[in-house]
């Protein structure tokens, strides 16, 4: 007989999300006023965050297992063989508890600004006064407290078994008994990140004001993070197993006895995790990568993916008549035409000096032709 008993099983997960101030990036002045003039300038900001978490829990797992395959009895047999032989006995039980899981995550508070505060070009005697203030608190309290029984009581027996005053040979085997347990308990466990400050910069600047004016900037920041976790744990671990393959009788008989007992196999495990906590109180808030450029979009139409050219012809056609070049079968296309304007005219520079060359020995030649004292007159014929 086997029978397991679960009385309770009880889990609690919570998970904050805090929303913080968002740092903005504001401008402040007092500019061009007259002489004389009074000016003040007051900004206060107060920001402040209270989380408390509260988790109770209370589990209690009780497991019975009975299994007996034993207290057989074979007694008082005046002939023949007698023979015991009970089966195997395999326990496999798991017990898993997980309670108080909490999440308190405010890290997205630091945002990058600038700020500026300048008094500029106000008239002589004048009093001029900025002040601004910034107050940020943040409280998270966290408490956790869990009380968790696990009782696993086991009885199995494959053994007891009894086999006297036979009148001939006995034997008895008995089977082997496997137990493999598991307990895991996951208690109390939190995670708190909290960004506090931020990365807020100042630009302060008092200049051209007139003679004998009173000019005040005062800037006052202040950050405050208090995180108090308290976890408070509970737990009885009880495993209790009465395992038997022996106690095996056999007495008074007449002939051969023979008694064999299975092994036992038990393996507990118990598995205790409970008060983690991890706390993070940064304000290290990294840039995000910008995101890969989209893929260019698919190409659509007849232009995307032109056909190869048609594969030249082993057997040209010749020509018809002086007509032109006949077309191949399928048609074809036209790569390129020129109307109405004469093509450059292509080859060698060495041709154009040669022609440039003889022009001149040409011109020199008639020139001492014309200027020798023995050239007959200059006569023209048509």
């Amino acid at each position: 007989m086997l029978q397991k008993k679960v009385l309770l099983a009880l889990a609690a997960v919570a998970v904050l999300p805090i929303t913080a101030r968002t740092v903005s990036a504001d401008s402040y002045s007092i500019a061009n006023n007259g002489d004389n003039a009074s000016s003040t300038l007051s900004v206060s900001q107060s920001q402040e965050n209270n989380v408390s978490q509260n988790n109770n829990a209370e589990v209690t797992n009780q497991v019975e297992v009975n299994a007996d395959t034993g207290s057989n009895s074979t007694s008082n047999n005046t002939s023949g063989e007698n023979s015991i032989q009970t089966g195997d006995s395999t326990v496999a039980t798991s017990v898993q508890n997980t309670a108080n899981e909490s999440n308190a995550d405010s890290s997205t508070c630091c945002q990058q600004s600038d700020s500026q505060a300048s008094i500029i070009g106000n008239g002589s005697d004048t009093t001029n006064s900025i002040s601004y203030s910034s107050n940020n608190n943040n409280t998270i309290l966290v408490t956790q407290q869990a009380t968790i029984t696990n009782s696993i009581l086991g009885n199995i027996n494959t053994g007891g078994n009894t086999a006297n005053h036979n009148n001939g040979n006995v034997t008895i085997d008995t089977g082997s008994i496997t137990v493999n347990e598991i307990i895991k308990n996951t208690i109390n466990h939190s995670q708190v990140a909290l960004g506090t400050g931020s990365n807020q910069g100042f630009s302060l600047k008092i200049s051209g004001n007139g003679a004998g004016s009173t000019n005040t900037i005062t800037l006052n920041q202040d950050s405050n993070s208090v995180v108090v976790v308290n976890n408070v744990a509970d737990i009885f671990n009880y495993s209790i197993w009465d395992l038997i393959t022996g106690n095996n009788t056999a007495n008074n008989n007449n002939g051969d006895v023979s008694i064999k007992t299975g092994d036992i196999d038990l393996n507990i495990r118990i598995d205790n995790d409970l008060n983690t906590n991890d706390v993070t109180v940064d304000c290290g808030c990294k840039e995000t990568p910008p995101p890969p450029p989209p893929p260019p979009p698919p190409c659509e139409g007849d232009g995307c993916n032109p056909p190869p050219p048609p594969p030249p012809s082993d057997n040209p056609k010749p020509s018809d008549g002086g007509n032109g070049p006949s077309n191949p079968p399928g048609g074809g296309s036209v790569l390129g035409t020129t109307t109405g304007a004469i093509l450059p005219v292509t080859g060698t520079p060495w041709m154009l000096l040669a022609l440039i060359g003889n022009l001149l020995m040409l011109f020199f030649g008639a020139v001492l032709r014309l200027k020798s004292g023995r050239s007959p007159s200059l006569v023209l014929a048509l």
